[in-house]
Formats: structure tokens, C-alpha cells, sequence
């Protein structure tokens, strides 16, 4: 029996002496590791997670400044600051988009001497001034646009560098009654009621004026 222990002792010493070693080796490095001796080179990514961290074992001073952004934070821990002053104002915006075309069927801005402003005109043939008569305009409109049948409206165009008058020192009036102008044509008389001592259109003369008509 001793012989058989002692052949099997010799035919495995080592593997016998190979797991001496291991179970030495392990229980020496378990027991002999200095304090504070193991840091983040020793740890494997991942090893330490929240699950292994006690409660309170992390406190303000063992975070680094200036490192948590406000993700950090549970809802309502983070307050707002005080309102920052008013900023300068920007630069002006790109013009926008030409509007869409008006209702109008016809309009015409009409200086004094009769000429027409074809920039801000629409459906409008021509515009004459009887030589004969001041402050009275023939305007003839295009063939679509029963002249007879419509209810224009004529003002002032005031312009402030032709003289000390207010806008409120002249009127324009759609003239129906005795109409100076060609049938299937629209008379507008302008009119300077400040020439009167009466202030009413009716007394007051006719004087060439810039007028805007239009016809809804």
C-alpha cells in the first residue's frame, strides 16, 4: 500500500507542485495587496458599476468641478437664473414676396397735370384733362368695365412738398351729375376747400390736385 502512494506521489509531483503554487500564489496575493494599491489600471472597463457603489460612498468632493452637465441632475434639481439683459436688435430681415394681386378691377394714381402713373395703374386706357376746365379728369377704363354700372371712389394723393396745405385742403369727387366727359367715361373734379370761407365742397373751387381713383 505505502509502495502504491509513493509511485503515485512521484508519477503526479507535478502537477501536485504546479497546484501548490497556484493556491499559494492566489492566497498570497489576496492576503499581501497594500492599502490604496489598486487604481484604474488595475480595474477592467466595466468592472465597477452603480449596483457596487454604496449609497453615499460618492460625496461632492470626490466629484471634479465643473464636470456634471445638466442631464446630471433629476428633474426640478436645476433652478433658472435670472432673466440676461435684452439683446441688440438684428439685422434687418430679406424683403419678402410680392402680395397677391387686389380685388380692385381698376385703380390709377393721377398727378394734377393729368398724367398717369402707369406703375400704379390697372385696367385704366387713358387719362385726359380738358384744357377748357381745372380740376376736372376723363378717365377711361378698360372694355371689360361698364363704366356706367361701377361705384368708384377718387382722394386726394397729398404730397407733402407741394406746399404748406393739409391732405384735408382739397377733396376728389366721382362727378355724375352733367358729367363734363365722354360717355363710358368716369369725371372726377378735384376741389381746394380751403379757397372757400364756407368749408363746403359745393362752394368751393375747382383746382387741378393728384388724385387716387378706384373702382371696387
Amino acid at each position: 500500500m505505502v509502495q502504491r502512494l509513493i509511485a503515485h506521489a512521484r508519477a503526479n509531483a507535478v502537477a501536485y507542485l504546479a497546484l501548490f503554487f497556484a493556491m499559494g500564489g492566489t492566497s498570497y496575493a489576496a492576503l499581501r495587496l497594500p492599502p490604496h494599491s489598486v487604481g484604474t489600471r488595475q480595474l477592467k472597463t466595466g468592472a465597477v458599476t452603480s449596483a457596487k457603489i454604496a449609497r453615499g460612498a460618492i460625496a461632492a468632493r470626490s466629484v471634479r468641478a465643473h464636470s456634471l452637465v445638466a442631464t446630471d441632475f433629476a428633474r426640478g434639481q436645476l433652478h433658472a437664473g435670472p432673466r440676461g439683459a435684452t439683446g441688440s436688435a438684428g439685422a434687418p430681415g430679406a424683403p419678402g414676396a410680392p402680395g397677391a394681386a387686389g380685388a380692385a378691377r381698376a385703380y390709377g394714381l393721377v398727378t394734377k397735370n393729368g398724367t398717369l402713373n402707369a406703375a400704379r395703374s390697372r385696367n385704366v386706357i387713358s387719362v385726359t384733362k380738358p384744357a377748357s376746365s381745372s380740376g376736372v379728369y376723363c378717365i377711361a377704363l378698360a372694355g371689360s368695365i361698364d363704366a356706367a354700372a361701377v361705384e368708384p371712389v377718387a382722394t386726394i394723393d397729398y404730397n407733402p412738398s407741394s406746399g404748406p396745405q393739409s391732405d384735408l385742403a382739397a377733396i376728389a369727387q366721382i362727378w355724375t351729375h352733367n358729367a363734363i366727359c365722354p360717355a363710358q367715361q368716369l369725371t372726377v373734379l378735384t376741389r381746394n376747400i380751403q379757397s372757400t370761407s364756407s368749408g363746403t365742397a359745393a362752394a368751393a373751387p375747382a383746382t387741378d390736385e393728384n388724385f387716387f381713383f378706384l373702382v371696387p
